[in-house]
């Protein structure tokens, strides 16, 4: 069957997906999803269920031919095209913040501690979405990477000493290391 989809369901909420070949329209696509999400309305309707139209959303990952606004997912914006550009942009906002929260607080705390508070507060919020974000190309990247490198010049910290010292290695190594991690645990079935 063409229409058949993979369903997620976490907490209240049910998301289907299905991959398609590159060669199908977004016409075509959405003319699936519509038939998709009418047989759902007709199931809900059967077995007393209704659904939220206001949360409902279609869209076309593509990186050459999108369909939909930007949508979050477990807390991060993805984008149609999967450029990542728009959920960079929000988190570097927060981290920014989170960083510049910490550096007036620096008259109060000691350089390991600062480093502490960093990794507590900010490397945790933004490492729960590098497996989303590691796509995203280098350029877009490099915002998140400037954070860390202005709160380690700001400290008086040089990168090299952070790394071998403190270790708060760069982003770019860090998130390197969470996906080979993934890869690695992967192939051990774990």
């Amino acid at each position: 069957n063409e229409f058949m989809y993979e369903e997620i369901v976490y907490a209240d909420d049910l998301n289907a997906y299905k991959v398609v070949p590159a060669s199908t329209t977004v016409t075509s696509a959405m003319a699936s999803l519509a038939q998709v999400q009418n047989e759902l309305h007709q199931w809900g309707l059967a077995n007393q269920v209704t659904f939220d139209t206001g949360k409902e959303s279609k869209h076309v990952l593509s990186p050459s031919d999108p369909y939909g606004d930007d949508f979050k997912l477990l807390s991060v914006t993805f984008d149609c095209r999967l450029d990542m550009e728009a959920a960079v942009r929000t988190l570097a906002g927060k981290m920014k913040w989170k960083v510049q929260m910490l550096l007036r607080s620096r008259k109060s705390f000691n350089t390991e501690d600062l480093i502490i508070q960093y990794k507590q507060q900010v490397l945790s919020f933004l490492e729960y979405r590098t497996g989303a974000i590691y796509h995203a190309t280098t350029t877009v990247l490099r915002q998140l990477d400037g954070i860390q490198d202005r709160f380690l010049r700001e400290l008086g910290i040089p990168k090299e000493a952070a790394f071998l010292d403190l270790n708060l290695a760069p982003l770019a190594m860090r998130r390197d290391i969470a996906l080979l991690v993934v890869i690695h645990r992967t192939a051990l079935g774990e």
